[in-house]
């Protein structure tokens, strides 16, 4: 079982939205090596959730499954504008950014 911290850090590195390629997921013959999805998230477990391109739903077993991020142009475009969002935000509200800093750093 992971801990609080190992599921935190897999959120933070599998975004929602993020291109998701499968290497080998053990007892699912249903999903070939290399079949690509995007992460719709990450369960309190760790699993990732993914919609993948043959219309499955099944979650990744981070400590069983095998697969790797794919990093595209479309997506790191997206990130560079929710973070130029965030930093707009945090200038037209800074009393609300300040508060999302220190829930953050606990």
């Amino acid at each position: 079982m992971l801990s609080k911290a190992e599921v935190d850090e897999i959120k933070r590195m599998y975004p929602q939205g993020m291109k998701i390629r499968l290497i080998e997921m053990q007892g699912e013959p249903q999903m070939p090596d290399g079949l690509e999805g995007k992460v719709k998230m990450v369960d309190d477990a760790g699993q990732i959730h993914v919609a993948w391109s043959n219309g499955s739903s099944l979650a990744l077993n981070t400590e069983k499954d095998y697969f790797e991020a794919v990093i595209t142009q479309e997506y790191l475009e997206q990130r560079r504008r929710e973070a130029m969002e965030e930093k707009q935000n945090s200038r037209e509200n800074p009393e609300e950014s300040g508060s999302e800093i220190t829930q953050n750093m606990m």
